[in-house]
């Protein structure tokens, strides 16, 4: 699924609230003294194949949404992220590298299944950051229930305009449909 941002203006305002709304009854409830619900972010990849043109920086920008996601997914008290250390020992499993099939585990579902698995996470958090030119990002997550074997979201955002801001964007739009997906309470009251 595809979404447009075209500037910071118009993805807060116009296109969050059409996101949310078209959504599945949460997949888990938590409460008050509930157990959290645990999640391992694998590390977003950059992809520039495609790009007409490649800057300076613009291969950090998988770390830059990596640290994003990190980031927003502080304003879900329900959700407990796993240690990024102990995600990047399971990602190098014997296992999750014969999972792969010689790819980036962070690129492969079914790598960041064993990988969950391994760190004890119900779900897990991946996806890549595209550029295809100086203007144009595209910003790709899943969430995968580790539980169920499950690939239970897989969006794509177009961004457009600054990389560095575009990509933040891109990560709480995400974060905020993983946590309202995963049934986050303060979901559906954070901004």
């Amino acid at each position: 699924m595809r979404r447009s941002f075209l500037g910071m203006a118009g993805a807060v305002a116009g296109v969050w609230g059409g996101m949310l709304g078209a959504q599945a009854t949460p997949a888990v409830r938590t409460g008050s003294g509930a157990t959290p619900i645990k999640v391992a972010v694998l590390d977003f990849a950059f992809y520039g194949k495609g790009a007409t043109s490649i800057q300076p920086g613009d291969s950090a920008m998988g770390d830059v949404g990596t640290a994003a996601i990190r980031k927003n997914f502080a304003l879900f008290p329900e959700i407990t992220l796993v240690d990024s250390n102990a995600v990047s020992a399971a990602e190098k499993s014997t296992t999750a590298i014969d999972s792969a099939d010689s790819h980036p585990c962070n690129a492969i579902v079914a790598c960041g299944r064993v990988a969950g698995r391994a760190v004890g996470a119900r779900y897990v958090v991946m996806g890549t950051i595209s550029k295809t030119s100086n203007l144009i990002w595209i910003f790709s997550g899943q969430l995968v229930d580790v539980t169920r074997h499950d690939l239970v979201m897989d969006d794509e955002y177009e961004l457009k305009g600054d990389s560095r801001d575009m990509v933040a964007q891109g990560s709480r739009v995400f974060v905020r449909r993983v946590a309202k997906k995963v049934g986050a309470a303060s979901a559906t009251t954070t901004q």
